[in-house]
């Protein structure tokens, strides 16, 4: 909305606490909203990391309270979301100007929801998300390990097309800590031997994903993995 109109406060009305891109604030935002209880807002207050994104973001409230938690949650939401990339937003929206896409956004609707779509809206193509797949050398590739690699590039394919149950966008959000299509993934591989370590593991600071090479079948691997993002798939996974 910013990008269209250059006000602040338009783009202010749309932000949601998954426009957040620090996780970790987004976390501390869905705890304000969530917390009902007197005692779980003595606990928000007291958390150091709750103080210090306040701080930052202006919250002019010195505590937490049932009363106000929406608008410090909502103040939170726009500085982390809106004000503080603002500069580099006027730069995105001069850029748009020059190029006449700044007017063609703000009198067509539309149009700027297809080329500024949100993270729901947003698709991932298969065929680009496989190419953006790399897998790590190793020095003797065993059989297992090419197994695994081609059960994990069918895996990637069916969660693509999933309309129900575990999605791509939950497998990158596990894998990567983001649901956006990733500039690559990078796969590694656990216990080449195939003995041991059953249960893929995620490293979302580097987009990198050890597959356990244990299984022979897709089916076993495909429900391994689709029951570890159920579980973890968060965006949270080992940083």
């Amino acid at each position: 909305m910013f990008l269209s109109s250059g006000y602040a406060e338009s783009a202010a009305q749309a932000v949601t606490a998954e426009d957040i891109p620090d996780i970790s604030i987004k976390e501390i935002v869905q705890n304000i909203v969530n917390t009902s209880e007197d005692e779980d807002f003595d606990s928000l207050n007291k958390e150091d990391a709750v103080s210090t994104v306040k701080a930052e973001s202006g919250v002019s409230a010195a505590f937490i309270t049932r009363n106000n938690a929406a608008q410090v949650a909502y103040d939170i939401m726009v500085f982390q979301v809106v004000h503080k990339c603002l500069q580099e937003l006027e730069e995105l929206r001069k850029g748009l100007e020059f190029l006449k896409v700044a007017n063609l956004l703000e009198n067509h609707p539309k149009v700027a929801r297809l080329v500024f779509s949100t993270v729901d809206e947003a698709t991932i193509d298969p065929k680009v998300l496989l190419r953006r797949i790399r897998k790590t050398d190793v020095p003797e590739e065993s059989d297992a390990i090419k197994i695994a690699h081609q059960f994990f590039c069918d895996y990637i394919k069916e969660v693509c097309a999933r309309s129900q149950g575990v999605d791509i966008k939950t497998v990158l959000a596990f894998i990567t800590a983001s649901k956006c299509m990733p500039v690559s993934i990078t796969v590694s591989f656990l216990n080449a031997d195939g003995k041991q370590n059953s249960l893929p593991d995620p490293d979302t600071c580097t987009s990198n994903i050890r597959i356990p090479t244990c299984y022979s079948s897709y089916e076993k691997f495909k429900e391994i993995f689709d029951s570890t993002v159920s579980i973890q798939g968060k965006g949270y996974a080992r940083a």
